[in-house]
């Protein structure tokens, strides 16, 4: 859900803007029986935000295979990137997988990315007869009604992130043994009895975000920031 507000007209390559569904606005919500997504956060947010929303079932191809047979594909090509850590663990042998890794967390997803955006969409589908982005245009324009976009991408975005509750102490803000502040809690600080809504990126663990009694969501950073960006 990372890309879902900010895939539009950003992803790029070679300065050309990969065309594709992502620039429509949203249509609903699908996803696996993963635990991520099953999770309250995650549910409330489908409901609340994309109508209609599924979740697909196990070994139900209708809802989740042409997934599974990408994923398949970019597994292999993923074993070619330095790095790798191989498929089985005596395939890896003695390859130093962490000290030839050459790409970032951001980079990775942008691989990812790129080929579904400015490959898979725009290549002949041999089951539709068309590329992916045609048949979606096509369905679209059946629409009675035109996909809408979120009026705010990054509550949007906040809103499909994980949670948990935590109380605004003195010290500042617990979380997975790290401290976490900001001054705008100042007044709050062992004060506010009642937990607040905390929202975070597992991808990256510098800062979190913390609805105030309001519903207003404020980012609270590391209070150390002499600590480095973790996943």
């Amino acid at each position: 859900m990372r890309f879902c507000p900010k895939l539009r007209g950003s992803l790029t390559e070679n300065g050309k803007t990969s065309t594709g569904p992502w620039r429509d606005g949203l249509v609903g919500f699908t996803s696996t029986t993963a635990k991520s997504f099953t999770a309250r956060p995650c549910c409330e947010a489908a409901r609340n935000r994309a109508s209609p929303s599924s979740t697909g079932h196990a070994a139900s191809p209708l809802r989740g295979g042409h997934i599974e047979r990408f994923v398949g594909t970019r597994r292999g090509a993923v074993h070619l990137l330095a790095g790798t850590t191989f498929s089985k663990a005596n395939e890896k042998g003695s390859y130093d997988s962490e000290g030839r890794a050459v790409l970032t967390l951001a980079e990775a997803e942008r691989w990812l990315a790129l080929p579904i955006a400015g490959v898979y969409h725009l290549s002949k589908h041999a089951a539709l007869g068309q590329t992916p982005w045609e048949a979606w245009r096509e369905g679209v324009a059946k629409r009675r009604q035109p996909p809408g976009y979120p009026p705010n991408a990054e509550e949007f975005y906040l809103d499909f992130l994980p949670a948990v509750s935590r109380v605004i102490q003195r010290e500042g803000i617990p979380f997975h043994q790290i401290r976490y502040w900001d001054n705008v809690w100042s007044a709050s600080a062992g004060r506010l009895k009642k937990p607040l809504l905390v929202k975070y990126d597992p991808r990256n663990l510098w800062r979190l975000y913390v609805r105030d009694p309001d519903g207003k969501a404020w980012p609270v950073p590391y209070a150390d920031f002499r600590q480095p960006p973790i996943a």
